[in-house]
């Protein structure tokens, strides 16, 4: 079995969205922004890159938002 000798975290990227969405349906109306992560992890047999993603699809799909959270939270991109 490989051993871990290190982990990076590495930002990819932020984004801003309705607290709801965080903290079960408390801050409704109130934005936050929040990284977007991905983790190099250095094992004893080479390095494994692992990208937690954001599926911006499903928040950003009407439809499939409301399957997702049934208050419609609001997601917005923030400017490059």
């Amino acid at each position: 079995m490989p051993h871990i000798t290190k982990v990076w975290p590495l930002l990819t990227g932020t984004i801003r969205y309705e607290k709801i969405i965080s903290t079960r349906n408390r801050g409704q109306g109130e934005f936050i922004v929040a990284p977007i992560l991905a983790y190099l992890i250095e094992t004893s047999n080479g390095r494994i890159l692992y990208d937690t993603g954001c599926d911006y699809r499903k928040i950003s799909d009407p439809i499939l938002r409301t399957s997702f959270d049934p208050m419609h939270p609001l997601v917005e991109p923030l400017p490059i």
